[in-house]
Parts: C-alpha cells; structure tokens; sequence
C-alpha cells in the first residue's frame, strides 16, 4: 500500500523529472533490467555498493536490495 501512494505522489508532483526521486515507482526496482547475478559479481569486484551503484548509474539502495534479496554478505567497510 505505502509503494502504491508513493508512486502515486510522484507522478502526482513530477518529482522524478524534477530531480526530487530518483526512480519513477519509489523503491519499486522492477523498472531496471539488470541481471542481479552480474551486478553481485561487480559487487565482490569492487566491495562496496556505491561503486558499483556509480558504475550502473543508480542509487545505492538500488544495489543494497538486491544483495539482500541474494543474501550476499557484506564487505567490512572498517580498515
């Protein structure tokens, strides 16, 4: 229901072509076809999901759902 309203207050406010969201569905990541297993791969090539989120032009949570939805443990970002 939240996803539904959040869609429809985007096209509501123009606010994907506004420069407000980021994508025209809210969270709703079906409107991208990239193949989850090549983005995963790119993932444990880089080690960090806004690497990857910059090199397919996307936002990070775009990649944080899709490692999460594949179960993909996560790099340590400490040094």
């Amino acid at each position: 229901m939240l996803d539904e309203r959040e869609k429809y207050w985007i096209k509501f406010y123009n606010s994907y072509y506004n420069g407000y969201n980021s994508t025209i569905r809210g969270r709703d990541i079906s409107l991208y076809e990239w193949d989850e297993e090549e983005v995963i791969a790119l993932y444990h090539q880089e080690k960090s999901a806004r690497k990857v989120a910059k090199i397919i032009r996307c936002d990070h949570s775009t990649i944080d759902t899709i490692l999460n939805r594949n179960n993909v443990e996560r790099y340590s970002t400490a040094n």
